[in-house]
């Protein structure tokens, strides 16, 4: 029964992210919600439902790990930087790029994490790679080059500069890597709840002065009924009920299960985003998703 709920979970958050990029992407091309002010929108509110369910617990299970578990003055500095890493700086470079590339492209480079995380490790950790991982990696990277280097301009698909958008994911990911390397200790230290609890507070307080003043000056009359339902499927499951899901996941399968389901992503996107005109599929981008699969699947292959 575990195993099965670890499953349910990780294709439920794989979905919901794979739905996020095209609906952010379609938010964006309204042109009323700017990207900085998105990203804060977003992780604010997240941050307002983490707390919210915490105060829930604290009422009705005192006593369960998400209401006493507390964060110890010694990791105070370690939250900060994983909570500038994988929720501020990661939230804002995704959403910066979805502005001027294609969703597709956005949750295909967003699953290169593991080639950052290997490098990284290897530098600074000094961990052993191996030949076969170094090949993953080589290919992951040829096809993450032909994602940056070879996406055109495509004014009909709001796609007004691919090669600072896909840029601005590759960025992303690169946290999202130093946040892997560089927190293992409080990752295995305290629950997801309690560090996306306190990060995303965190994160939403740094970012404050990037979309506070605008927020108050944004004319909200004017998102339509539809962008008011992409802005809530945004806060509510794309970036909070998906930190929720993926953890139950984690807690029951393997690494290597877990990394195989990110391929769920790009599939999910892809297919909404064609249907709904706000991509395309060309030759040239399943060739460089196929690489970045293929090397994903090499470098976490011995992940058991």
């Amino acid at each position: 029964m575990g195993k099965i709920k670890g499953h349910a979970a990780l294709i439920g958050a794989n979905v919901i992210w794979g739905l996020y990029a095209p609906l952010c992407k379609d938010l964006l091309n309204a042109q009323i919600i700017p990207p900085l002010i998105l990203a804060g929108i977003k992780t604010a509110g997240a941050a307002l439902l983490f707390w919210v369910l915490w105060a829930v617990f604290r009422i009705v299970k005192p006593s369960h790990t998400i209401s006493k578990e507390h964060i110890e003055k010694k990791d105070y500095l370690k939250i900060l930087n994983a909570s500038l890493m994988i929720i501020a700086a990661n939230q804002i470079f995704i959403t910066l790029g979805l502005k001027y590339a294609s969703p597709v492209d956005g949750t295909v480079l967003c699953g290169i994490t593991p080639f950052f995380t290997l490098i990284l490790g290897v530098v600074f950790l000094k961990q052993k790679a191996g030949l076969i991982k170094n090949l993953g990696a080589i290919l992951g990277f040829a096809g993450m080059l032909l994602f940056v280097f070879g996406s055109d301009v495509n004014t009909a698909m709001h796609v007004s500069n691919p090669v600072l958008g896909d840029t601005l994911f590759v960025l992303s990911q690169v946290c999202g890597a130093i946040y892997l390397v560089f927190s293992g200790d409080i990752l295995g230290k305290y629950s997801s709840f309690t560090l996306m609890k306190w990060m995303f507070l965190i994160s939403a307080v740094i970012m404050l002065p990037l979309y506070v003043p605008d927020v108050m000056a944004l004319d909200w009359t004017l998102l339509s009924t539809d962008m008011w339902i992409e802005l809530g499927y945004i806060i509510t499951f794309a970036t909070f009920l998906a930190f929720l899901l993926l953890p139950v996941g984690q807690k029951q399968v393997s690494p290597t299960t877990v990394a195989m389901y990110n391929y769920l992503q790009p599939v999910v996107t892809a297919t909404y985003a064609v249907i709904f005109g706000l991509a395309q599929l060309s030759m040239q981008t399943i060739v460089a998703t196929a690489l970045i699969f293929v090397g994903v699947w090499i470098v976490n292959r011995d992940n058991k």
